[in-house]
């Protein structure tokens, strides 16, 4: 196994760290644990290991329903709930 003998350091946002870490520790890692495994996702497939996007969530369902990657059908109130907890950063 290579030792670990580089860092990175990098500044964020201090609420988007705790958001982050929270999700993260109901996922049983830790943030040093996910840039790793982030980047060795990108050496293994040299492609990001997420979808970055510009699109609205809005722009984004109706490219999924034009594409086809639409599995079910979501009642009106169930879809309001979820983007209620969107970020509005």
């Amino acid at each position: 196994m290579p030792t670990k003998d580089s860092t990175i350091s990098v500044r964020i946002d201090s609420e988007l760290k705790a958001s982050v870490q929270q999700d993260l520790e109901k996922m049983g890692l830790d943030l040093s644990t996910y840039i790793i495994m982030a980047l060795k996702a990108v050496n293994r497939t040299h492609d990001l290991p997420f979808k970055p996007s510009a699109l609205s969530p809005l722009e984004e369902a109706l490219a999924d329903v034009k594409a086809g990657r639409v599995t079910k059908a979501v009642s009106l109130e169930d879809y309001l709930k979820e983007v209620k907890e969107y970020p509005t950063n």
